[in-house]
């Protein structure tokens, strides 16, 4: 039997067991179908199984490989596949805002059962918004981890000094999160972001001489940009990146935290306990979680080259560093994770932070960087 003569059978059989009821069976017969030739009929059976299934970010995944495959010769499918993708999409922004609503109705429920009054009024007081970043394997995102980035054409690939090249780790597409009012102040309209660092070496960011270990880029014109493979990391998958809006706090090795009496403490760290979905903790803005102690003061010191042996026992002076420290603010945590292939140390996460004067002006190259590990 030829190769097509077995794809037509394959083919029918997944059509037979699609209209059946069988969406497993017909799932397998359109893969395998596929494994033969990438027939835009099949992606589309194969899309329309899926959201039988009720597994429509896989249907998404479907339908763009469908319509990537469609020839001059197939507009009625890509037709039927461009509709059944802006079907999905919308199915998928209604599963979106539903869920949207639960997790706001669990956070309320959190944040009202903490029966301190301090311990209240501190986490309304300093609670601040944030977006979870949940790794998924192709959903159409432009913002994205690992893989190849897209880069300007000229662009020249970060390296540093002794000739290590960087890796890149992730891009954020700000079209994609516009729509997070609660951010809206904190961020550029349009735009991409795009995060590298020496994952061979892993500077800790605990001296100047780190400095040269990452790089944070801001690309204001996206139809500038293209992709551009990094020979470190070549024909790796990328994960794209599913945004979950999601308020967050201090974290109990913070210094606002140690602000509060010890009963006040005891509360709210029953409360941070259970206000946030299971790790891995990757998060945009926001708050960090804390491995070791609150970094910002460290970070104060060394991209400032503060000699902090002389003003040790100065009072006036510690508190102004504590003070000025405060201006340090979360942009990207990456926590250690398995799936990602991601290792920080031992079991660590990178914190990239940014001072908020330079966030507003969007420097991004005044991004400083620290990994905390157990």
């Amino acid at each position: 039997m030829t190769i097509e003569k077995e794809a037509d059978r394959l083919f029918d059989s997944g059509k037979k067991a699609l209209e059946s009821g069988d969406y497993d069976a017909a799932l397998k017969h359109f893969s395998m179908c596929l494994s033969y030739t990438r027939r835009p009929e099949a992606y589309l059976l194969k899309a329309k199984a899926q959201m039988k299934k009720n597994d429509i970010d896989a249907a998404v995944s479907e339908a763009e490989y469908g319509i990537t495959a469609c020839g001059e010769s197939d507009s009625e499918t890509k037709a039927e596949l461009a509709k059944l993708l802006e079907s999905c999409h919308s199915i998928a922004a209604e599963r979106d805002t539903e869920l949207q609503k639960f997790r706001e109705e669990i956070r309320e429920l959190k944040e009202g059962a903490i029966k301190g009054t301090a311990a209240k009024a501190f986490a309304q007081e300093f609670k601040r918004p944030s977006l979870r970043i949940n790794p998924v394997f192709k959903n159409g995102s432009r913002s994205w981890i690992k893989g190849d980035p897209l880069l300007p054409a000229n662009f020249e690939w970060p390296v540093r000094a002794d000739g290590t090249r960087l890796t890149f780790l992730a891009q954020i597409d700000f079209e994609e999160i516009v729509n997070f009012e609660s951010l809206q102040d904190d961020l550029p309209q349009n735009g991409m972001l795009s995060f590298f660092y020496d994952t061979e070496d892993q500077p800790w960011g605990s001296s100047v001489a780190d400095k040269d270990g990452w790089r944070v880029y801001y690309f204001p014109k996206k139809t500038e940009l293209e992709i551009y493979p990094d020979e470190n990391g070549a024909n790796e998958e990328h994960f794209s990146i599913e945004w979950i809006e999601e308020p967050s706090y201090p974290d109990t090795a913070s210094d606002e935290f140690f602000t509060l009496s010890e009963p006040a403490q005891n509360e709210y760290e029953r409360f941070t306990e259970n206000c946030y979905e299971e790790p891995p903790y990757h998060r945009f803005l926001g708050y960090p979680h804390h491995i070791q102690s609150d970094y910002r003061q460290s970070v104060e010191i060394i991209s400032t080259q503060i000699d902090y042996e002389s003003i040790r026992g100065d009072e006036t002076k510690t508190k102004k560093l504590a003070e000025d420290s405060r201006r340090w603010r979360l942009l990207l945590q990456l926590e250690s994770d398995e799936d990602l292939d991601f290792m920080w140390g031992d079991n660590g996460t990178l914190y990239f932070c940014i001072d908020e004067h330079a966030l507003k002006k969007l420097d991004f190259s005044a991004v400083w960087l620290e990994l905390q590990c157990y």
